[in-house]
């Protein structure tokens, strides 16, 4: 009677055991913030000092559930720890930390994160023949060329470029260079504005004038544009008859169609030495992911 009982203890065990370990593995899986420790002064640009302590543990925790897409396939609290080096891990980290300062959901930061790794390791680069007249540099001798393609009517595009420009123009190893691609989104003197920033680029004044023109984004009219040309120093009798021409009208149709062949759906849209931008373009993640891209190209 009492082997019948202790069988039936043993039985019950077992099956109790059958159903905690699993449960056990969910709820460990469930809490990453019981993962590693961070190494918080590995953290490469993002300010750790200014995060709350419940800031911090979101970080933490995220940290121990993000992986790492680089030269380290773990967590990246953990690639932290046992690859300091690693500069993925630690700029990854450190776009965590801005995305928590600013308040965004994990589901937002990690939807962040994947499009910075699509970004930095497409399944594909593209071969982006640059214009040399539209670049600020030279690209056989930089490092990294950014490739843009933009539209001078497009409000994102005066945001945004400027801030690259002066990031180009700061470092000899970056060269930026600018493609057309003109679109009727955001007003209807688009390919006029591209021609005449090409037929600028015909007397070495494509960024005087590339400037200009985000300068007056809302005010490219056909007399405008004259009034630009003469403000920026260029010959007008030769400005008029380029800007009038076929070939550069078949220069800003050029760009625009090997903007489509590379599946530029917008603009601004930017190339990392052919590797097409995915994500959000601040200041900020610009100069995270190029410093990145230094790395990688080592």
């Amino acid at each position: 009677m009492h082997d019948f009982k202790l069988k039936r203890i043993i039985k019950k065990l077992f099956q109790t055991m059958f159903f905690l370990v699993p449960l056990l593995l969910v709820v460990i899986i469930s809490f990453p913030a019981w993962g590693v420790e961070v190494k918080w002064k590995l953290i490469k640009g993002g300010d750790v000092s200014s995060l709350s302590s419940s800031e911090k543990k979101r970080v933490k925790s995220l940290l121990n559930e993000i992986n790492c897409y680089w030269k380290c396939s773990d967590k990246l609290a953990v690639c932290l720890q046992k690859k300091p080096k690693n500069m993925t891990a630690r700029l990854v980290s450190g776009m965590v930390v801005r995305l928590v300062n600013k308040g965004k959901s994990d589901a937002y930061i990690k939807k962040a994160v994947l499009y910075r790794a699509k970004t930095m390791h497409p399944f594909r680069k593209f071969k982006i023949k640059p214009n040399l007249k539209q670049c600020l540099g030279k690209p056989d001798k930089a490092k990294i060329v950014i490739s843009v393609y933009g539209d001078f009517q497009c409000p994102y595009c005066s945001k945004i470029l400027p801030k690259i420009e002066k990031i180009a123009k700061k470092d000899k190893n970056i060269t930026l260079c600018f493609k057309n691609f003109p679109t009727l989104a955001h007003g209807d003197n688009s390919v006029l504005s591209s021609a005449a920033a090409v037929a600028a680029s015909l007397q070495g004044k494509f960024w005087k004038m590339h400037d200009i023109l985000y300068e007056n984004r809302k005010n490219q009219s056909r007399s405008s544009i004259l009034g630009f040309a003469r403000k920026i120093g260029l010959n007008v009798k030769k400005f008029k008859e380029d800007w009038n021409s076929r070939k550069v009208r078949r220069i800003v149709a050029k760009e625009k169609q090997e903007g489509l062949k590379y599946k530029v759906k917008g603009t601004p849209t930017l190339f990392l030495n052919g590797k097409k931008y995915h994500g959000k373009k601040s200041e900020s993640e610009i100069k995270s992911r190029l410093l990145e891209e230094f790395h990688l190209v080592k």
